[in-house]
């Protein structure tokens, strides 16, 4: 697995075989609007990230349900790593409305016995 960070138009982008995962500064464009939904009357209190990366998810749902509850799952360390270094993503892991998890997101969806208004993967 290569993980780097490029830096493109005043956005640093963590890419995981050549694949972007994460954008810092959120982009309100392109395919990243569609990750959050976008449903009248749907507000969701609860929910799960499987694969948090650099946090771009999290960052969107909280700016768009500002009370929301994440839970969010990612055990790859060293992706953890690039996004705190470069993504700022300590905002995101020391916000209180958000749990990171370090843990398989298999496993987690397994043993957890929590309920979640919404699943993003």
């Amino acid at each position: 697995m290569n993980i780097s960070i490029q830096f493109l138009k005043g956005y640093q982008i963590l890419m995981v075989d050549n694949t972007p995962q994460s954008v810092y500064p959120p982009p309100q464009g392109g395919y990243w609007k569609h990750m959050i939904p976008d449903i009248p009357n749907f507000s969701p209190k609860s929910v799960l990230v499987l694969g948090v990366g650099g946090g771009t998810v999290c960052r969107m749902l909280l700016g768009k349900f500002p009370d929301i509850k994440i839970t969010g799952v990612d055990n790859n360390q060293e992706i953890l790593e690039e996004a705190r270094k470069y993504l700022k993503f300590d905002e995101i892991s020391l916000h209180p409305n958000i749990d990171i998890i370090a843990e398989d997101a298999f496993t987690y969806v397994q043993e957890t016995k929590d309920k979640y208004d919404l699943i993003l993967v």
